[in-house]
């Protein structure tokens, strides 16, 4: 309990660990917003691919635990005679945020065999200039490693108490039975800049037609259905679409542009409604991973009976709380 007290950052960042090892770590370098942005159906103010049922976790489209795993070291691609594996791809797909990696496998595919490739040569670039042997380069690489390490027992430690039976106790204690969480059914407008919006929103508020403007200038993947996003819950959008569109009341537009991802958005709520009641194989997975989560901070503490902790002074002295251990 002491090393937790002292240290208030580590429950965030065992937490930071467990998503790492759950899957919710996007590849660095990977090009997400092209990839959020194939197909007409999708839209960047949304974290879910809206062109299939949210939370469906009874038919996957593509299945990481399955054929990849099973043929792991398949080799799919080499880059000056070092190997790719499909083992690989399987984990560059796994470390991809939901809204990406729910995409199919023949979206997926190309691109992460893309990203891999180019990863692979600017290794060899750097092992050719000797870089493992920097000092800071190697306490980097250990830092990794012992990252994956830690992220991976979590994972570990924390799915084996999120039982079938236990997902399904709180589902029936949450969710049986009660309305689902508000939804806003929204019309968005995206254009790259502040002051075409600006522009456009007078052009609005003067009486001109959101979703015909949406057609002709939106560069969001609504735009052929007049900029309509459906009916969306508050978690199921990016937090500053989220926020604004949760305090307009139905018929209203935002006054203002909004800046999200380096975009901006017009946003106009047509409806508000309750939910429908989740079913319990719709947010199984949601289930699962936040039941994990929660188990994050005991599995940590868990961890540090029986182990001998010194510290010292940023000088190298060794602290009186220690000394007296």
């Amino acid at each position: 309990m002491s090393g937790i007290s002292r240290h208030g950052s580590l429950t965030t960042a065992l937490r930071g660990l467990v998503l790492f090892a759950l899957g919710f770590t996007a590849i660095q370098g990977m090009d997400a917003p092209a990839l959020a942005q194939e197909g007409s159906a999708k839209s960047p103010a949304a974290h879910l691919d809206m062109s299939r049922p949210q939370f469906d976790t009874t038919t996957r489209v593509f299945e990481i635990g399955g054929i990849l795993e099973k043929n792991a070291g398949t080799i799919v691609a080499e880059v000056d005679g070092r190997p790719i594996t499909l083992g690989e791809v399987g984990d560059a797909i796994r470390g991809l945020p939901p809204y990406l990696n729910s995409q199919p496998f023949d979206v997926l595919y190309p691109s992460i065999i893309a990203h891999l490739t180019q990863q692979h040569a600017i290794v060899l670039r750097a092992q050719r200039q000797e870089l493992e042997a920097d000092p800071v380069v190697r306490r980097r690489m250990n830092a990794a490693a012992n990252g994956v390490l830690a992220g991976e027992w979590l994972q570990r430690e924390t799915n084996a108490s999120v039982t079938e039976t236990a997902m399904l106790a709180r589902y029936n204690q949450k969710y049986a039975g009660n309305p689902g969480p508000d939804e806003v059914r929204l019309r968005l407008i995206l254009v790259p800049t502040e002051e075409h919006a600006i522009a456009l929103i007078k052009e609005l508020q003067a009486g001109a037609d959101f979703g015909a403007f949406a057609q002709r200038v939106s560069k969001d993947g609504t735009a052929s259905r007049g900029g309509d996003l459906g009916y969306m819950p508050r978690a199921y959008l990016n937090a500053e679409i989220g926020t604004a569109a949760f305090l307009l009341r139905p018929g209203q537009m935002s006054e203002y542009p909004i800046s999200s991802n380096g975009q901006w958005y017009i946003v106009k709520v047509e409806d508000r409604r309750h939910g429908a009641t989740p079913t319990f194989p719709s947010i199984r997975e949601y289930l699962s991973v936040t039941m994990q989560q929660e188990r994050v901070e005991a599995v940590a503490k868990a961890a540090l009976d029986g182990v001998m902790i010194r510290e010292n002074t940023i000088l190298g002295k060794e602290t009186e709380a220690s000394a007296k251990q």
